[in-house]
């Protein structure tokens, strides 16, 4: 089923996520849809991403974020780039307050680069650090060394370009001491953004039949706990505010784009895996390469809708903002609960403050930052 001519233009303002699906090396933990590049798979993948934004819905509104990720959007060149620009811009609408991201790894950002894709409109670097340690980086099996981390990370700073890097808790043999030096190298460059990811090995991911049998050992869940723990206290202390469950920010550098996510605001998404929620309605573009091309060739058969009803709309929403840690209004939790009586919004909240996993402000219902590691627990309350 395609897009609906009642969905060619939206008064709602949109954020617009861009899947680039390559990578230079595989990593060892990852299950995202990647794959190394093949001759003759950028030309094809760009005019297919081209015809694809042309079809997306529009709006009347400027978008409020663009997000390159993958994959590794920073092996596109800065002409590349450029391209999917001007296609953007002859569709859509931006403004000064657009932000527009773009993930980048290490060995692949240079001064020549960087410079470009900011002239070119990108305001927003997200740097895949993941330590700052050499023998966690050699394990986890990254295409960069703690040499190239560094010069990037220098190189971000003198630009001046608002940027956020990633971090990893639970690499193997990674303990306190070496993730807290990796935290104080960190914080000499002064990022505006930290993300952090405790280490889940999926099934799909090349590491994943090591794991299950033992020959590779990933951190439990207590030492995993005690490293975020640190985290936590040392960020704080150092002036960074913690927003949402793996984010923290200096004042006013919060993601916009992820924003939108745990907010529950409308997003659309072009390239393969890309998914897109125009409220009441999901899609999502296949994950294989040749699929997802075969989608732009026949878009009669592109993928299909999911309608969400206003109840599971409801929950869904609840669930995305208790991501966040000022959670969620009282006066807004309320009025959901009047309108929705069906729901049992009160008897939810009152299991969940029994068991000290929500906690009430004047303001606002919301997960204690003592508490944010059994977040699952609060997000399984409104999954039904």
């Amino acid at each position: 089923m395609t897009l609906v001519s009642s969905l060619s233009w939206t008064d709602k303002d949109l954020g617009l996520y861009l899947h680039i699906p390559f990578c230079r090396v595989r990593c060892a933990y990852c299950d995202f849809a990647t794959d190394l590049e093949k001759t003759g798979e950028r030309q094809l993948f760009l005019k297919s991403l081209t015809e694809e934004i042309e079809r997306l819905p529009k709006s009347t509104q400027p978008l409020r974020s663009i997000y390159f990720g993958g994959g590794t959007p920073s092996l596109l060149t800065v002409a590349e780039i450029s391209q999917i620009f001007s296609v953007i811009s002859k569709n859509y609408s931006l403004d000064k307050n657009t932000e527009i991201s773009l993930e980048a790894n290490p060995e692949g950002l240079n001064e020549d680069k960087l410079a470009g894709y900011m002239q070119a409109g990108v305001n927003r670097i997200s740097i895949g650090i993941q330590s700052l340690n050499g023998p966690e980086l050699k394990f986890l099996a990254r295409g960069h060394l703690l040499e190239e981390n560094l010069r990037a990370l220098e190189m971000l700073k003198d630009k001046g370009i608002n940027y956020n890097l990633d971090l990893m808790i639970g690499i193997p043999k990674q303990d306190q001491n070496s993730f807290m030096r990796t935290l104080i190298q960190v914080l000499a460059y002064r990022p505006a953004h930290i993300s952090s990811y405790l280490l889940s090995i999926e099934e799909d991911a090349p590491w994943f039949e090591q794991v299950k049998s033992g020959k590779i050992k990933v951190a439990d869940d207590d030492l995993m706990a005690t490293l975020y723990q640190q985290m936590q206290f040392f960020l704080s202390d150092q002036g960074y505010k913690q927003y949402e469950i793996s984010a923290f920010s200096l004042p006013g550098k919060e993601c916009i784009h992820n924003l939108g996510y745990w907010k529950h605001q409308n997003w659309i998404g072009a390239g393969p895996s890309a998914a897109s929620w125009l409220a009441p309605l999901r899609w999502q573009n296949p994950s294989g390469f040749k699929e997802w091309i075969n989608c732009q060739k026949f878009p009669d058969k592109g993928p299909e809708y999911t309608t969400l009803s206003q109840a599971d709309s409801v929950l869904e929403k609840i669930m995305l903002q208790f991501r966040l840690l000022e959670g969620i209004p009282v006066q807004v939790y309320t009025n959901l609960h009047c309108i929705y009586p069906e729901l049992e919004l009160g008897s939810r909240m009152q299991r969940l403050i029994q068991l000290e996993l929500v906690e009430v402000t004047q303001t606002h219902y919301r997960i204690p930052a003592t508490a944010v590691l059994l977040s699952n627990r609060v997000f399984q309350e409104y999954l039904s």
